[in-house]
């Protein structure tokens, strides 16, 4: 008998709780094996909290991304943190969550994996260094930008597939038979659609696709306006399309 494998996954909510509902809601009307969330829930949009509490409600498996990691360990792990809203952007963050650090199942791991039909797949907020430490920052400083080191880092790692998140755009790439697949930023969008990626596994075929789903953008942009944080007009136009968020 063959064996089958399906999972749902998506990354990169960041507080657009609109696109998260949708998401969540039209996974539970499909039959999957696993739902996994590669990480990156809060920050940047306005419902930090909603996101999260949703996501934990759901049963999902929730990878650590760089902004749960700022939250447990503290923005210092990230030295590239510098600017004073930044830093007062990711404090306002933390504080709307403050009361959900102790809860159990906050305790997120950096990495899934899953051996199936000899071949190894890893599920990871980004592509993670060599050497980790507890308390650092475990992520490699590549971008997609250079992709010639994320060949390189391709080649190299001790998978057949690497799914992540991180970068906002997607991308694959391949190399001798090994595979990184970033599937891009399902919160961080610019119009009223946002989308999941579909892993279907059998026997020795691995089918990967992007499942795409109209969210309430209007919605979205009134809490963009309600909701007063540092770097608010900053993030509304580069990450989410919007101008004039005072008005």
């Amino acid at each position: 008998m063959n064996k089958k494998i399906k999972i749902a996954v998506f990354s990169d909510i960041h507080g657009n709780y609109q696109a998260a509902k949708t998401i969540i809601d039209d996974i539970k009307n499909n039959s999957f094996d696993e739902i996994i969330c590669l990480g990156d829930i809060i920050g940047i949009g306005p419902k930090s909290r909603e996101c999260l509490d949703l996501i934990l409600r759901s049963r999902i498996t929730i990878i650590a991304g760089n902004h749960e990691l700022y939250y447990k360990y503290g923005i210092e792990i990230d030295n590239k943190i510098t600017e004073d809203n930044e830093i007062k952007h990711h404090k306002w963050i933390h504080s709307s969550i403050q009361d959900l650090i102790s809860r159990e199942d906050m305790k997120f791991p950096l990495s899934k994996d899953l051996n199936f039909n000899n071949k190894k797949i890893l599920f990871q907020h980004y592509m993670l260094n060599e050497d980790l430490e507890k308390d650092s920052f475990p992520f490699e400083r590549i971008s997609i930008g250079n992709m010639n080191d994320i060949e390189n880092y391709c080649e190299n790692m001790k998978c057949d597939y690497l799914f992540i998140g991180h970068e906002h755009r997607a991308f694959k790439v391949e190399k001798n038979n090994k595979n990184i697949i970033c599937i891009g930023s399902s919160g961080c969008v610019k119009e009223n659609k946002t989308f999941y990626t579909i892993i279907e596994i059998n026997d020795n075929d691995i089918t990967i696709t992007k499942k795409e789903l109209e969210f309430d953008r209007d919605s979205f942009i009134k809490d963009m306006k309600s909701y007063k944080y540092p770097e608010q007009e900053f993030i509304g136009k580069v990450m989410f399309g919007m101008e004039n968020l005072q008005k």
